[in-house]
C-alpha cells in the first residue's frame, strides 16, 4: 500500500517546509471586487464535538503560517471540516453567496471541450500540484 508520510521523506529537497509560514508573492496583490452595497453573513456551523481539538489545531496552524488571520469584517460564510481518508481534516467553505457578490471578469476559463480541441495531436503533457498556491496570493488590505 502507498504511504504519503513514506513518499514525502524520501525526497525531502522536495517536500521542505511545508510548515512554514506564507510568504506572499511580491509581484501584486489581489483586488476582489464586489457589488456595492453587498454583504455576505451566514450563520456558522458546529464542529463535532470529537473532532474540536482537530479542528483547533488545523486552525491554529494556518494562524501561526499566516495563511488566515483574525478578522471583524462583517462578511462571513461558515467554514465546515471534511475528514480525509487519513482521519486528518480538511477545511471547507460553501462560497457560492460570496460569489454571487463578486463582480464577474471578463477572462474566461476554457471549457473542457475548447481544451480538448487545443491539445489534439500533443504527445506530451503535465500536471503541476497547487496545493495551497492560493494562500500565497495576498488580497488588498480592503478585501480582507
Amino acid at each position: 500500500m502507498f504511504d504519503l508520510d513514506d513518499f514525502i521523506e524520501s525526497f525531502p529537497d522536495v517536500f521542505k517546509n511545508l510548515d512554514r509560514i506564507v510568504e506572499f508573492c511580491p509581484i501584486e496583490k489581489c483586488p476582489i471586487k464586489t457589488e456595492t452595497g453587498m454583504v455576505i453573513v451566514k450563520r456558522g456551523s458546529v464542529v463535532p464535538q470529537a473532532k474540536e481539538g482537530q479542528a483547533e489545531e488545523y486552525l491554529k496552524d494556518l494562524l501561526d503560517r499566516k495563511v488566515i488571520r483574525k478578522s471583524t469584517s462583517q462578511w462571513r460564510t461558515p467554514i465546515r471540516f471534511i475528514e480525509k481518508p487519513n482521519g486528518g481534516l480538511r477545511l471547507v467553505s460553501n462560497l457560492m453567496a460570496l460569489n454571487g457578490a463578486v463582480k464577474k471578469d471578463s477572462y474566461a476559463i476554457q471549457t473542457m471541450r475548447e481544451i480538448y480541441t487545443t491539445t489534439q495531436g500533443c504527445k506530451w503533457f503535465t500536471v503541476i500540484d497547487l496545493k495551497e498556491a492560493y494562500y500565497y496570493i495576498e488580497n488588498v488590505e480592503s478585501d480582507k
